[in-house]
């Protein structure tokens, strides 16, 4: 059964057929009353206020496409469709109003709804940076970058509360990046099927052997979030039944095959 929002979708745009089709007003129509009033129906869509036109007759026959002698013969008919009296001097198609105000509704809907759909999905990546901005540190630490052997000084940005050394180091562009051992913590709070440790392994490795991808300083934690999020996301599969030696060899010695 299709959602809510897609049953009601059809109301939301400029034309409903089954609106059109079974309107009273249209079905009193003949043949040429019925195209001038289609007509008007798409220039008025394309009015600064569409569904609103003033009441001048040489403007309604140029919406109409239709000639002097043509329009004044299909007035009397196509003007009953509308409201002529709540706005004097102007004609009003109200079904055409209230659809261009639940377009503009939907729409306003719809980036709310991805707004919020944004900020949850970036949600764990700023719970995380929030939670150790107050606490970044710079130190300055020797050792291997990028997988160089020279030793040299190298500026560290470590996510610690305590300035100690961090317990991970991942190579970004201008040097590398550390996590501390809290940050460490919530980040397995936050990805409990994931193996962190393995996975900041992997990290570490995988930017040494593509230096050209490595990030930078500033965006080295979502690097690490987005990897551990779509760890976590990827399906699992399943181990396959592990079986001893003595199994394997009684299964030969048997003549029989494996399971």
């Amino acid at each position: 059964m299709p959602r809510r929002d897609e049953r009601d979708r059809g109301d939301v745009f400029m034309f409903n057929p089954q609106h059109y089709l079974s309107d009273p007003m249209v079905l009193a129509m003949n043949l040429e009353e019925r195209g001038a009033y289609s007509t008007l129906l798409l220039g008025l869509w394309l009015q600064p206020e569409p569904g609103v036109v003033v009441a001048d007759a040489r403007v309604l026959a140029t919406l109409s496409r239709a000639t002097t002698e043509e329009w004044a013969r299909v007035v009397g008919a196509v003007s009953r469709a509308f409201d002529t009296t709540e706005r004097p001097g102007f004609w009003v198609q109200k079904r055409m109003v209230g659809t261009h105000k639940r377009q503009i509704d939907w729409a306003r809907m719809r980036s709310e709804a991805g707004k919020r759909g944004n900020a949850i999905r970036w949600h764990d990546e700023r719970k995380i940076a929030k939670r150790s901005q107050t606490d970044r540190k710079s130190i300055v630490v020797m050792g291997m970058v990028m997988g160089k052997s020279k030793s040299k000084e190298v500026s560290t940005s470590v996510q610690s509360g305590e300035g100690s050394a961090p317990a991970f180091t991942i190579p970004v562009k201008g040097g590398l990046f550390g996590i501390g051992q809290d940050v460490l913590e919530g980040l397995k709070a936050t990805y409990p099927s994931v193996n962190v440790e393995n996975q900041l392994a992997m990290m570490a490795d995988w930017c040494k052997a593509n230096p050209g991808k490595q990030k930078t300083m500033r965006g080295a934690m979502r690097f690490v979030t987005g990897w551990l999020r779509r760890e976590q996301k990827a399906p699992k599969k399943p181990n396959p039944r592990a079986r001893s030696d003595a199994e394997y060899a009684e299964t030969n010695l048997k003549g029989g095959t494996e399971p």
